[in-house]
């Protein structure tokens, strides 16, 4: 078979791309399985590969070390959280069933933030998972038809909503961990706070699983 290009010089192989036969001035002298063209072709591939792979390296480290301070975040949180907890309990000495389960389920919440800092400390994948559904738990902050919500386990950027006689939009800015759930058959205003900083952690987070994914 001759060459493409030189029809009086027998070939020596065909471009592995194209297939066209190639003489040995005619194959390219880096990729000796290419053509020249092809040759080109195949470099800026494996450039925009080896460029994908960088930048999913740089946010992989990134990541990491965004997880870390979350991690500390939420060990920070709940520290403070059961903190207020005891200084509630000692404050009210008289405490009925119900406040006690109530105040047991937030200690619980709590403890779960520690763990689940701790977890994303070691890189574990239960840790992402026990975080996002923390997380998820304090993005809403209620107070409908009397029952009053608030699950905060670090801070809180919010949002606010309130909807009565008068309706308006507020921000609200809380550093420490709080926490409530109560009841009430007095007329309350309704308002729906939502909680911005769960959010962030919360897309940082998918941000992760689509690396993973990718």
């Amino acid at each position: 078979m001759k060459c493409y290009y030189h029809k009086e010089i027998d070939s020596l192989i065909s471009c592995k791309q194209c297939e066209i036969a190639l003489c040995l001035e005619c194959r390219n002298e880096e990729y000796i399985e290419y053509c020249h063209a092809c040759a080109l072709d195949y470099r800026n591939k494996e450039y925009d590969k080896t460029q994908k792979s960088y930048r999913k390296h740089d946010w992989q480290l990134s990541n990491d070390k965004w997880l870390r301070y979350i991690g500390w975040y939420e060990i920070i949180g709940g520290v403070v959280g059961i903190l207020t907890i005891l200084m509630v309990i000692l404050q009210f000495q008289m405490l009925n069933l119900v406040s006690i389960c109530l105040i047991a389920g937030f200690f619980f919440l709590y403890i779960l933030s520690i763990v689940s800092g701790v977890l994303l400390l070691k890189n574990k994948a239960s840790g992402t998972i026990l975080s996002v559904c923390l997380q998820v738990l304090q993005v809403p902050q209620l107070m409908i038809h009397g029952i009053t919500y608030v699950f905060i386990s670090g801070a809180s950027l919010a949002i606010k909503f309130v909807f009565g006689s008068e309706t308006a939009i507020g921000l609200n800015f809380w550093i420490l961990s709080k926490f409530q759930f109560s009841f009430t058959f007095h007329n309350t205003p309704f308002l729906i706070s939502i909680n911005i900083i769960p959010l962030l952690i919360l897309v940082i987070f998918h941000k992760k699983k689509q690396l993973l994914n990718s």
